[in-house]
């Protein structure tokens, strides 16, 4: 299995929430009933349907809004963001660890979360995935939002993305985070620590055959 990322450089455009826009925008990760209208709540002020007219394979959207729009997806599917319940939660196998030396970055893997934290307590950097619930939200239902579902599923029914968390302190920041002109969003924990939520989809090798 391989993991495929995708930076497209595209022109981005931006909105920025009025005063009243922030009080009336719904909040990301909530649901109505058993459905989350995430892609709604996403592209506020916008409709979904504006949204896919104006925007959609067309450039990026970047809605500025109050930080407490997303204070329900962080309390309920990321565990308001603690690093040591992320690392507990994740299906990841390996925790992927960076230290910085002397001699440049040098990584490891491990599968010990424990060790991982204190490496992170030690001013290392973790990679791993995110909780099996937030992709399933942030990569799964959206898709299908999206009109995407054959990309979001295998035919099995398996998910085909996943969310991946970075967290990094101010000793060392992964090279491949400074190098991008626009970092993802990130959230801070502390004054010296900070988690980045992005997100990378697997392909199964089968995938791939044909493909050019």
């Amino acid at each position: 299995m391989a993991d495929v990322r995708l930076d497209v450089a595209a022109p981005v455009r931006t909105k920025r929430l009025k005063r009243e826009q922030r009080r009336a925008c719904p909040d990301v990760g909530t649901f109505d009933g058993p459905r989350c209208e995430l892609l709604a709540q996403l592209v506020y002020p916008l409709s979904p349907a504006a949204f896919l007219k104006q925007h959609w394979r067309k450039c990026a959207l970047a809605v500025h809004g109050g930080r407490q729009r997303f204070a329900a997806l962080i309390r309920e599917r990321l565990h308001g963001l603690s690093v040591a319940k992320l690392v507990a939660d994740s299906p990841s196998e390996e925790i992927h660890v960076w230290f910085r030396t002397a001699a440049g970055n040098e990584s490891m893997k491990t599968p010990d979360r424990e060790a991982a934290l204190t490496c992170h307590r030690a001013g290392g950097s973790l990679y791993f995935r995110a909780p099996a619930d937030a992709s399933e939200l942030l990569v799964t239902a959206l898709s299908q939002q999206l009109g995407l579902s054959f990309g979001a599923l295998y035919p099995d029914g398996a998910p085909r993305s996943e969310v991946h968390c970075t967290s990094a302190t101010q000793k060392h920041t992964p090279a491949h985070h400074r190098r991008r002109r626009q970092p993802p969003t990130t959230t801070p924990l502390s004054p010296s620590t900070s988690t980045t939520i992005s997100t990378i989809t697997r392909w199964r090798p089968s995938s791939l055959e044909g493909a050019t």
